[in-house]
């Protein structure tokens, strides 16, 4: 028999493939929900990110529908295949990142780029520049739907007329930002064009043309406030109600704090409030300051206060007073000393000092802990290394973050948990004593009543039954009857107690005789054997 041609071999084959169904590994990847997966490649190189269009067909486009586009994570990348992601997209961008580290990006590119973004709807926008050199387009304020902008080193254009604000503005973090001429009165118009802010920090921005007028911050949703630059600030702070936590470390910054009267958390330096003699002892927290905050609902929802580089003056003592006497659900007071300080004395009288809150603890920290100064312990992270330091990070060698802070940080967090934990605790126990002592209440008065009960009983089928009863003893009367009291020194001295043992056996005798008596006399029984 001839064989098979190897043509027709290669057809069954082939068929025989076609009839069998298609077996694919299956997608783990893509099985993930879609917040989580682009959570994931939102954390890649944008390249990586590009590359995932070889996986299959389904990962073919998939990285163009991304919400997000982050080149602070992507070193190294070209300003046109910057160009090539943004028109390759299929989706707006919600959310950008950007760190122009690459001297060969021109001006016209990142304008070009704040343009397209501004037309797409951008709601998140983070820019990192190296030097405070770099001039945004006005094109910025034209990005009508942000909830957060992040700048760091570059200078604001003037607003354009017309430029009613963010509306949808929650987030506003400022580092190393020059506003132009009149810059804070563009500030505060920008805190009023923004009614939903909640958190602002201003890191070494330069106001141009601060001091002229008294600008104003009003933002009556803010949460959370962080001043720090080393010049001061001509403007002033509104009440600020929802006001959560407060960070303030700059020369007369002490003045923001008539706005903070709902705070819950403050942090300040104090060696930038001091003056530059060598006898300072004013701080801007003055006895006219104190004097005018003596209000009953100043520090009212105040828990947590940090004191840094505390050299123990004059009016930081009265302000640590102050916060004793005025802050009634305060919990922990944290005060650093600054290196060279000697605060044994005041240490004592601080801690010492009478205190509103029945739960406040004063704490004195190592001065190792305060002498970095300003510290911001919830951002020890991926962005406060790159943001605080104006470096980029590297991942590979990160740079190691001072021990000595998180373990004071770490302690006081711990302290906190256990003051609460205590708290709560006797608060559960002085229940559970109050629940014991209205039930023993109880019991005694249904004791009174049955006893009242059963007299009036006795006494109602006495008077029916005309059976006479004896009166009931009191109490009193029968216990000092039938025992007669001893004192002390008689149930310890040998002699009474040798006494009494006699009369006790007398008695127990006496009982036994008469005992034998009558049964001597009683007549015998009969028996029936």
């Amino acid at each position: 028999m001839a064989a098979s041609p190897p043509n027709r071999k290669r057809r069954l084959a082939a068929a025989e493939a076609e009839a069998e169904p298609e077996l694919s590994p299956p997608d783990a990847l893509g099985a993930l929900p879609v917040e989580v997966l682009d959570n994931i490649l939102g954390r890649l190189h944008i390249y990586d990110v590009v590359r995932t269009s070889a996986l299959s067909r389904a990962w073919r486009r998939r990285w163009e529908s991304l919400p997000s586009v982050d080149l602070a994570r992507s070193p190294g990348v070209a300003a046109s295949d910057v160009d090539a992601v943004l028109l390759r997209r299929s989706a707006p961008v919600r959310a950008f990142r950007l760190a122009a580290r690459d001297p060969s990006w021109f001006v016209d590119a990142l304008h070009d780029w704040l343009l397209y973004l501004s037309r797409s709807g951008v709601q998140a926008l983070y820019l990192w520049f190296p030097t405070p050199s770099f001039r945004l387009h006005s094109c910025l304020f034209s990005c009508r739907e942000l909830t957060s902008l992040d700048l760091e080193g570059c200078r604001l254009p003037p607003a354009p007329s017309g430029f009613e604000g963010f509306q949808n503005l929650k987030k506003l973090h400022l580092t190393k930002v020059s506003l132009p001429e009149h810059g804070d009165k563009a500030l505060a118009a920008l805190f009023a064009g923004s009614p939903l802010l909640e958190d602002v920090e201003l890191m070494n921005a330069l106001l141009v043309g601060d001091g002229a007028d008294e600008w104003v911050i009003r933002a009556p949703n803010l949460r959370k406030l962080i001043m720090v630059a080393p010049f001061p600030y001509a403007g002033r702070v509104e009440d600020l109600p929802r006001l959560e936590e407060g960070i303030l470390c700059g020369p007369n910054y002490a003045k923001f704090l008539t706005g903070m009267a709902h705070v819950t958390k403050l942090e300040f330096v104090c060696s930038f409030m001091r003056g530059q003699g060598d006898d300072a002892q004013d701080i801007d927290a003055n006895d006219e300051f104190l004097n005018a905050q003596s209000t009953n609902d100043m520090f009212a929802k105040l828990h947590v206060v940090r004191m840094k580089k505390v050299a123990c003056l004059c009016n930081e003592m009265h302000f640590m007073e102050f916060v004793l006497n005025k802050a009634g659900v305060l919990r922990v007071l944290s005060v650093y000393p600054s290196s060279g300080s000697t605060c044994s004395n005041e240490q004592t009288i601080i801690t010492e000092h009478p205190r509103v809150s029945p739960d406040a603890q004063v704490i004195f920290m190592n001065r190792e802990s305060a002498n970095n100064g300003y510290m911001h312990t919830s951002s020890v992270n991926y962005e406060l290394e790159t943001i605080r330091s104006g470096t980029w990070l590297d991942v590979e060698h990160p740079r190691k973050i001072h021990r000595l802070d998180l373990d004071a940080v770490d302690q006081q967090k711990q302290l906190e948990k256990v003051l609460l934990q205590t708290q709560k605790e006797g608060k559960k126990r002085n229940e559970e004593a109050q629940a014991r002592h209205e039930d023993t209440k109880r019991r005694l008065k249904f004791c009174v009543a049955a006893n009242e009960y059963f007299t009036s009983a006795l006494k109602y089928l006495s008077e029916k039954s005309n059976i006479p009863i004896p009166p009931f003893p009191d109490s009193s009367s029968v216990s000092s009857s039938s025992q007669p009291a001893m004192s002390r020194s008689a149930l310890t001295d040998p002699a009474v107690r040798s006494a009494d043992k006699v009369q006790e056996d007398s008695r127990v005798d006496h009982d036994v005789v008469g005992a034998a008596s009558v049964r001597a006399n009683s007549p015998e029984p009969e028996d029936h054997l």
